[in-house]
């Protein structure tokens, strides 16, 4: 065994008497944040911390270990009546008592060796979590995780490189074995499953850098780092340096929530406005931080209805841009579709909450439990019959919620990924296959008639649809660089948008064109029914969903920015 870092304001002979009769290399450092920053200069195989005299605080400095430690054992030296107090598991790989003889501490630390990383090359660990590469197991605090193959192939290429922000082009070269253009919402889909997984507790050992990628590493909630590069460095114009507020903001949401809702205010006065010269485009804040809007419709009261997929809340924004937002019955519930019901109800999908819910334009809420675990509701439409259908991206099926509230669910060909879903003009129901690069037909009257479109380009990973108002459906593709638009005969065209990868939304405005949002490069832009491009608009950071207002104008769901955005029309 290497080295051994002790954090101890005590001698050894005080707080572990037996490891003096080891003959083990050990330094000690006082429990002091000083002392954390720089115990990778000590380069440990064994990381030791007293928690007999102040356990808090023992716990919040193991909590904020530099990222270069994630893959060094942890063993806390804790009284016998802190046991419970603190849920050591979270931070410690080994609990020893200051009593603990000398032959009980040489076996324990052999054992922790013969688990570490560098004791055995098949077992990554990072905190509580542990990796078997070889017999291809992972365990969480000891609670094994049920991984499928390219979950755990992703979860173990980020853990061999911990700390280390992996790009989703990465990610997809690396794990996937090919560069798939486009398919970046392939590895968020398995992030948001492996962090469900993971569960609440333990979601942050896989960390998001805002508009970077991921990594695997240990959370430091504790504590806000304040070095970042020059604000209006290689920055030259107003709107670039809007552009290098913005980014700073996003680095700062992911650092330190509180400084980046200050930021927000201070820098960016509460809305934001955009860049482009024509003035069209403007921003509203949403209150809750981080809330990240992912679907909006139009509502029966003049106003429109917005998910927020990160918040558990359903949000109603006026057409002057006042928001109030209501919060979802159960939390962790990750509301994504809406739409407006028949009835002049708002009903919308809880992708992880596995429900259908329905909210009343007095804000009362019922929810109907999808009959298959873990199907995670994606999209949601509603037929003049006042039924409703939706996707279920996890397990390939569509789902109908009838008048009397039972879900019946209809398998489609494993592994296609069904995700929007939108009623025809001819009163069927069209979806796209994100993987299966198809667009489908379903008749609500027989749902067994399943009706596959292939999309031409290969790999474009057909995602949102809508009727437009040509009698036609139009669909986006995040891969394609396309605007895709299909007859209800089933006949497609593609007509290319200049510029790089990740057109997402899709809708029918006022104006007689289809409006989209370009999720990568933070755009929103139109195309007319003959397939020309139109003026396309600067935005926040990921746009996702988007919608024509009852007010005549385009609004739409900035993700990452945290706000609604409009486009004025009228």
């Amino acid at each position: 065994m290497g080295r051994i870092a002790f954090l101890t304001d005590r001698s050894l002979l005080d707080a572990l008497p037996a490891i003096q009769s080891l003959g083990l290399d050990v330094k000690t450092e006082p429990l002091a944040a000083d002392s954390v920053a720089h115990l990778p200069e000590l380069e440990p195989s064994v990381l030791m911390a007293d928690a007999e005299g102040d356990p808090g605080h023992t716990f919040q400095l193991l909590g904020a270990l530099p990222p270069s430690l994630a893959g060094v054992p942890v063993v806390v030296v804790v009284a016998r009546s802190d046991l419970e107090t603190l849920p050591w598991a979270t931070v410690a790989d080994e609990l020893l008592f200051s009593s603990t003889p000398p032959a009980e501490l040489r076996v324990r630390l052999a054992m922790l060796d013969r688990r570490s990383v560098g004791g055995g090359d098949s077992v990554l660990r990072l905190g509580p979590l542990s990796l078997d590469t070889d017999g291809y197991r992972a365990l969480v605090t000891g609670r094994p995780l049920d991984l499928t193959y390219k979950e755990f192939e992703l979860l173990k290429y980020l853990m061999l490189h911990p700390d280390r922000v992996s790009t989703r082009s990465e990610l997809l070269q690396n794990v996937w074995g090919y560069n798939f253009y486009g398919g970046t919402r392939t590895v968020d889909v398995h992030i948001r499953r492996l962090r469900a997984k993971l569960g609440p507790e333990h979601e942050d050992l896989i960390q998001t850098v805002r508009g970077v990628g991921y990594a695997a590493g240990l959370p430091r909630r504790p504590y806000c780092p304040i070095t970042r590069p020059s604000w209006t460095s290689g920055y030259s114009t107003v709107s670039t340096i809007r552009e290098g507020i913005e980014m700073h903001l996003r680095w700062l949401r992911s650092a330190c929530p509180p400084v980046a809702l200050l930021a927000s205010i201070c820098l960016l006065g509460g809305s934001v406005a955009s860049a482009s010269p024509q003035a069209k485009v403007k921003q509203f804040a949403i209150p809750t931080l981080d809330s990240r809007p992912y679907s909006i419709t139009s509502g029966p009261d003049g106003n429109l209805y917005f998910t927020e997929s990160d918040g558990d809340k359903i949000g109603r924004i006026t057409p002057t841009g006042k928001i109030h937002e209501f919060d979802l019955p159960h939390p962790d519930s990750e509301p994504y579709g809406i739409t407006l019901g028949p009835d002049g109800n708002l009903w919308f999908t809880e992708r992880f909450g596995n429900r259908i819910g329905r909210m009343t334009t007095s804000h009362e809420f019922t929810e109907y439990v999808v009959p298959t675990p873990d199907a995670q509701p994606w999209d949601i439409t509603a037929l003049p019959d006042g039924t409703f259908w939706f996707t279920e991206e996890n397990v390939d099926q569509l789902g109908v919620l009838d008048q009397q509230g039972v879900i019946t669910e209809y398998p489609l060909t494993p592994g296609v990924f069904p995700t929007s879903i939108a009623t025809g003009p001819d009163g069927n129901v069209w979806f796209t296959e994100e993987i299966g690069n198809a667009i489908g037909r379903l008749n609500p009257a027989d749902p067994s008639k399943i009706k596959l479109f292939t999309v031409p380009t290969e790999q474009s990973l057909p995602w949102d649809i809508s009727p437009g108002p040509d009698g036609k459906l139009w669909f986006t593709e995040l891969a394609g660089r396309n605007i895709g638009r299909i007859t209800t005969r089933g006949h497609v065209r593609e007509f290319p948008v200049p510029g790089e990868l990740g057109i997402a939304g899709i809708t029918a405005a006022s104006d007689g064109r289809m409006w989209f949002t370009e999720n990568d490069t933070s755009k929103v832009g139109s195309i007319t029914l003959r397939g020309h491009v139109r003026k396309i608009y600067d935005t926040g950071s990921y746009p996702f969903g988007i919608s024509g207002g009852p007010d005549g104008n385009v609004w739409f769901c900035v993700g990452l920015g945290n706000a609604i955005g409009r486009v004025r029309l009228s």
